[in-house]
């Protein structure tokens, strides 16, 4: 759990989109990519 919450830490919150942390996994993908995009 320290491993998944220092790397959610350093992602960065896209529209508050990595608020989930059940889904924290899909959503960092998902927004790293739109972020990449924008």
């Amino acid at each position: 759990y320290a491993c998944r919450k220092t790397l959610a830490d350093s992602r960065p919150r896209v529209r508050g989109r990595f608020a989930k942390n059940d889904d924290f996994g899909d959503a960092t993908r998902t927004h790293h990519f739109e972020d990449d995009d924008e």
